[in-house]
């Protein structure tokens, strides 16, 4: 029996009942205490041995998995809101045996073809549709680049294991709406395309003006003299409808993945890594006239980005774009940047960042810059921002420069980066003109920022540039530190922001994580921060908000689940 694990106890808002994931704090120890202990987690993969450090991402992969006096568990780090009918539905979809993720659907009317590097026999000149070589020309193909020239609209092509020395891949032909070009790896096999052997500078799989509607899925793509996957950024024409999962992109010239002027895109289980510029880099065209838009990252992570201009996850050029439960670190400059560049373009509006984790990157975790607005930022955590391995200098959790209007920050946690935990310049309308000067802060926990002492939980600059909306939050900073917030000029001791000095609901005490240096940012029982928010439209327990990223949930509940392989 493997038991997954929820919570309940507190009810208010949500009416629904908080889902952690796999918490290893069941009784199933007792009933396996010879079994496997195995970890799942979103940003995993299922070619992995399902260790702590290597999970799975399915927990499908689990269910085929486990025998008798195994348990499965999942990491503690993040944890949503879902509604009791929802829970049913998919406990009902486990025990039927449906998977979590399977191949990629291919169109009723569509093409399935197969490359198979390493199978005897395969070749360009096979018709493709078998994915072992059968005699005469009845197999697979030997390159991914043949599989681009042939598939049309709702054409499926698996690529099977193994490493495919190529780059400069480009598809020949569109999708339509409803009928993508799906190029994946098939089942669960490791597929690398690798540009060591190339220097035609091109990326590992490139798109071309007027071109979109394609899934690619499930591949290793390092080694290549630019960007792993790419759009072409001297377009004309917006690209549409690209959808990139399962990915991994490392040690490219130039960015993991570049998306350029693409209407309609999803990032899902990427992870990116020592390229050299960018994990992922969301822009518009080179002249500036098309912007990305309405795009979804999720599930991803971009780190080692330790070149001069290193970035996590760059916005530069978007609109209508959301970025969720994604992690970035160890970049030389931000983790998650929303900008202009090149600064003749639309300006960056419209982009929301929740329940993401940005930590030990050179300067902010999360920058907002170049009068970007309508941006808003709820349920992350920054931690440990403005490294000084990066030689930047200090520099703050959450940051705005060189304008930004109309922000939100919401239930966020700012703790021990090397400036304040939010800091906002006085610049405003350098790029374009502001609609606004509006900034919010609602239900934030500011704690252990800058150990200098100055003004370490929030720093708004300016004489009246903005309009201030700052209520319900917990400016903590460390005992002896004599001011906590700067707000245009007046500066707010601890003491006076506990007295109701600064607006609305703020305080400023040691909100009582369980675990500050880990960092584990849930709430202890008892902390002060619990019920102490305002309502901000998301769910809640309890008879208000708590401050910070997650909700506190005191009660265990444990629903016992058979997994049948």
């Amino acid at each position: 029996m493997l038991l997954l694990t929820c919570s309940l106890g507190r009810t208010g808002a949500a009416g629904g009942i908080l889902v952690q994931e796999w918490e290893d704090r069941s009784p199933a120890t007792a009933l396996a205490p010879q079994g496997m202990t195995y970890y799942v987690a979103t940003t995993g993969r299922d070619s992995n041995p399902g260790t702590i450090a290597q999970p799975w991402r399915t927990v499908q992969k689990a269910a085929n998995t486990l025998t008798a006096g195994d348990r499965g568990v999942k990491n503690l780090f993040w944890r949503w809101t879902m509604s009791k009918s929802l829970i049913l539905c998919i406990l009902i979809l486990m025990l039927l045996g449906a998977p979590c993720r399977a191949l990629p659907a291919a169109s009723l009317d569509g093409a399935i073809y197969y490359v198979a590097v390493n199978e005897p026999g395969a070749s360009d000149g096979n018709n493709g549709l078998s994915s072992t070589y059968q005699g005469g020309q009845d197999g697979p193909w030997l390159t991914i680049q043949r599989a681009a020239n042939t598939m049309m609209a709702g054409d499926t092509t698996y690529v099977r294991a193994g490493t495919y020395y190529e780059s400069g891949i480009i598809f020949a032909h569109s999708g339509v709406p409803g009928a993508p070009i799906t190029l994946a790896n098939y089942q669960s096999e490791e597929v690398v395309i690798d540009g060591s052997q190339s220097t035609d500078g091109d990326p590992g799989i490139g798109i071309v003006e007027g071109r979109g509607h394609y899934v690619i899925q499930g591949f290793t793509i390092h080694n290549v003299d630019v960007s792993g996957i790419a759009t072409d950024a001297n377009t004309t024409e917006l690209f549409q409808n690209i959808t990139i999962r399962d990915c991994i992109l490392h040690d490219n010239g130039w960015s993991g993945i570049d998306l350029a002027a693409v209407d309609g895109f999803v990032v899902d289980n990427v992870h990116a890594y020592n390229n050299a510029y960018y994990g992922l880099d969301i822009t518009g065209s080179a002249d500036g006239t098309l912007s990305a838009a309405n795009g979804v990252v999720r599930n991803s992570s971009f780190y080692n980005h330790t070149g001069d201009e290193g970035h996590g996850l760059a916005i530069n050029q978007g609109h209508d774009i959301t970025v969720s439960y994604s992690v970035a670190h160890h970049n030389t400059i931000h983790g998650f940047d929303v900008s202009d560049w090149p600064k003749y373009g639309e300006l960056s509006c419209d982009i929301t960042f929740e329940r993401n984790f940005s930590y030990d990157n050179g300067v902010a975790g999360f920058a907002v810059n170049s009068d970007s607005h309508h941006v808003v930022y709820r349920n992350n955590v920054a931690w440990k921002n403005g490294a000084a391995w990066a030689g930047h200098g200090v520099a703050s959790g959450f940051w705005c420069y060189e304008g930004c209007w109309h922000v939100a920050w919401v239930n966020n946690v700012s703790l021990e980066n090397s400036d304040a935990g939010f800091w906002v310049e006085d610049q405003l309308g350098i790029y374009g003109t502001p609609g606004d000067n509006l900034l919010v802060f609602k239900n934030n926990i500011a704690y252990n920022n800058d150990p200098r002492g100055y003004a370490a939980a929030l720093v708004i600059m300016g004489d009246n540039t903005w309009q201030v909306i700052a209520t319900h939050n917990d400016w903590s900073v460390l005992p002896g530190y004599e001011v906590a917030v700067i707000n245009q000029g007046a500066e707010y001791t601890p003491e006076a922001i506990n007295n109701g000095a600064f607006q609305t609901g703020n305080i400023s005490v040691d909100p009582q994580f369980v675990d500050p240096t880990g960092p584990d940012v849930h709430l202890q029982p008892g902390s002060p921060c619990i019920d102490a928010g305002v309502d901000v439209g998301l769910p809640y327990l309890g008879l208000a908000p708590d401050m910070g990223a997650f909700e506190f949930a005191p009660y265990q509940m444990y629903l016992p689940l058979v997994l049948q392989g």
